[in-house]
């Protein structure tokens, strides 16, 4: 058990570690997958905040007016929504995902320019 937990651990921090373009990649494709996952349970609580008037959307024992409140926090998690949806899933399951795994297949390299900075960038 402890063994096949060291094996696991190990394959793990070689996959986060390498330099592979096809494996950066991939991580920048399940980042960008998480972070869409993320994105859309805050349309859905955008959407569970439309559905009730703005008098029932106090959250709490609020010191502030309900209207105040509600209108903030819509604002507040439409921004934040906007924010995860272009910044944390677009940009890096395109740009990173799409261009770290295929760019080096069409251009038929056989290695990649500056594979560390590509690793150093993915966060890993």
């Amino acid at each position: 058990m402890f063994i096949t937990f060291l094996i696991i651990k190990n394959r793990f921090m070689i996959t986060l570690t390498s330099t592979n373009h096809k494996q950066v990649g991939i991580l920048y494709g399940l980042v960008g997958t998480a972070m869409a996952v993320i994105g859309y349970i805050l349309s859905i609580k955008i959407r569970l905040i439309l559905t009730l008037p703005i008098e029932e959307q106090m959250i709490g024992f609020g010191i502030f007016d309900s209207k105040i409140r509600s209108l903030n926090s819509y604002n507040a998690y439409i921004t934040l929504h906007g924010l995860v949806m272009i910044f944390y899933f677009v940009m890096p399951f395109i740009i990173g995902g799409a261009g770290n795994y295929l760019l080096p297949i069409e251009c038929a390299a056989q290695t990649w320019p500056y594979q560390e900075l590509t690793t150093y960038l993915s966060g890993c």
